[in-house]
């Protein structure tokens, strides 16, 4: 899982971020809030006590920007627990953090996201449309338009295959190829440079591309295996 830890004391953010790499997790660090509010993640620990923007004003931008992420707040203190729960936290831990209290939330969050079905907006030619990202196949590149493949319909859109490419990462979609923008949970089989979608598509893995493509492919079969 991709997290985003915000906090200004730097022995916090060192501790927590080796605790959560250790387990498996991908981490990034940052001690400016307002560095957090142009970036998505599906789970957010935001230290409540920052003097730049607090986690509150931080966690109320993020709520009104990624309405579905998960806020965990962290703090030296107690009163602060009623204001968290008020911009929806999904948690809130007091320091010193525990490593149990950390594996309590990650399991947590795992269970409320594998319940949740996530929707994505795209404009296609016959207006905006709302799709949960597990229908999508993949985007290909193909004349002037870039074209996304559903297992029962396909989709003319109007967008850059890069800026799509862009806004679907965190939903593990990646790109093998300069014109294709592929879902790895419908990947069937790797072979060679010849990527076997779930239908029996054919997508072309480009040499250039090959060695990132396979390491992400295992990245995400591990983090599968792992939950």
């Amino acid at each position: 899982m991709k997290i985003a830890l915000c906090d200004d004391e730097f022995t916090i953010l060192e501790e927590l971020s080796t605790l959560l790499k250790d387990m498996g997790h991908e981490v990034d660090c940052f001690h400016d809030p307002r560095q957090l509010l142009d970036k998505k993640y599906p789970l957010y620990f935001l230290d409540i006590g920052m003097e730049e923007m607090n986690g509150i004003e931080t966690g109320n931008q993020l709520r009104k920007l990624y309405p579905n992420c998960c806020i965990v707040y962290l703090t030296n203190f107690d009163d602060y627990r009623a204001q968290a729960f008020g911009v929806h936290a999904f948690d809130y831990l007091k320091k010193p953090i525990q490593k149990s209290d950390i594996e309590r939330v990650l399991q947590d969050v795992k269970s409320m996201v594998t319940q949740v079905e996530v929707l994505c907006s795209f404009h296609t030619k016959d207006g905006v449309l709302q799709l949960p990202t597990d229908d999508i196949l993949y985007f290909e590149f193909l004349g002037r338009n870039v074209i996304l493949h559903t297992l029962k319909q396909e989709y003319i859109m109007s967008k850059s295959l890069h800026e799509i490419a862009g806004e679907m990462k965190d939903y593990d979609f990646v790109m093998p190829h300069k014109s294709f923008c592929i879902n790895l949970k419908h990947v069937k089989l790797l072979k060679g440079y010849d990527i076997t979608m779930i239908n029996g598509d054919l997508i072309p893995l480009s040499q250039k591309r090959s060695t990132s493509f396979r390491s992400e492919l295992n990245d995400y079969l591990y983090r599968q295996i792992k939950r």
